[in-house]
């Protein structure tokens, strides 16, 4: 026969037992909501570094303003990152991307084809094997404006004419150099002006441009067009179906668009030009939750940044990861598909 003290204990132990064992089986219930607020907070908690350089032009340069904006927004959101702007352009800016110099770098979709192809500007330098893109910021088409009462119907037109079509560094100058080939002209048979846009429509209207060409969203063009037609009428140029699917056959980071007749008093019929996507490029080693910030944040500030340059208006999930002719980096495929 059990003591009492024996039994005493027995009881106790069984209770004991049935108490672990009880606080073992709620430790098994896993709230869903719990983990998700936990992997919310692994990434609240990623330390964003303590610099950031992004790629633009010189402060005279418009890219300049556009990094400008950048910044104040991603310094606002993140106030222990500093970020600096290199002095670059469309070509610089993907070289030193591919070298590690910047971690984001302006550009364009024609540009950031020809990197990854070794092709245009990249011959020399060869394939850039550590850029992809990131967002686009906005689209632009090829104007290439004439006056009314000139005898310039066709790029094939222009043997003997005194042009211009930006700096020479300029990617419309680049590519304007290379389509005039399939028109049996080569920059050999032109004089050619490497000058900026405000000056290029100063010279047309003393007359002293035959034809000038700029890249621009349609508003921009809008006002330049507008300012040039003021004392002269004009006719804008363009290119034939043909040439068109040869250039984006050639360069995917081309697409085919077209300017109405009616965007243009005295224009007879529609013009087939040139479009393509300024966009920001970034290292593909470049970390995903950095690159998943900073494009969340811009994207979240369109308003903001659109304040500063109208053409920034176009940034939404949407527009930003369509049109950009290479590959999205991780982090910023991560946050378009949210």
């Amino acid at each position: 026969m059990l003591s009492v003290k024996r039994v005493s204990s027995l009881c106790m132990a069984i209770i004991l037992l049935m108490f672990v064992l009880s606080g073992c089986g709620n430790t098994q219930q896993v709230d869903k909501n719990k983990i998700s607020d936990q992997a919310q907070a692994t990434s609240d908690v990623y330390q964003m570094p303590d610099r950031i350089i992004i790629g633009a032009t010189d402060p005279d340069g418009s890219w300049y303003t556009i990094a400008v904006a950048m910044k104040n927004v991603i310094e606002k959101a993140y106030p222990e990152t500093r970020v600096d702007i290199y002095y670059g352009d469309a070509t610089d800016n993907l070289n030193a991307i591919n070298e590690g110099k910047i971690d984001f770098g302006i550009t364009t979709s024609e540009k950031a084809v020809e990197a990854v192809k070794g092709k245009g500007d990249f011959v020399q330098t060869g394939i850039l094997n550590n850029v992809c893109t990131v967002m686009g910021l906005w689209k632009e088409q090829l104007y290439m404006v004439a006056s009314a009462d000139s005898q310039i119907n066709s790029l094939a037109d222009l043997k003997g004419k005194t042009i211009s079509t930006g700096l020479q560094q300029d990617p419309t100058t680049t590519f304007f150099n290379n389509t005039i080939k399939a028109y049996g002209i080569t920059d050999a048979d032109l004089t050619e002006n490497y000058v900026v846009l405000s000056d290029m429509q100063k010279m047309f209207k003393k007359g002293e441009l035959d034809l000038f060409a700029f890249r621009a969203t349609q508003s921009v063009a809008d006002t330049i067009l507008d300012d040039v037609a003021d004392k002269n009428s004009i006719k804008l140029l363009g290119f034939s179906s043909d040439i068109m699917a040869r250039l984006i056959n050639n360069n995917p980071g081309y697409f085919k668009t077209v300017i109405s007749a009616s965007s243009l008093e005295g224009q007879t019929e529609d013009v087939i030009t040139q479009g393509d996507v300024v966009l920001l490029a970034c290292s593909k080693d470049l970390d995903q939750q950095l690159v998943y910030n900073v494009v969340s944040t811009l994207i979240k500030n369109s308003h903001t940044l659109a304040q500063s340059d109208e053409d920034l208006s176009y940034l939404s999930k949407e527009n930003c990861s369509k049109g950009l002719g290479i590959g999205i980096h991780n982090g910023a495929t991560l946050f378009y598909k949210e």
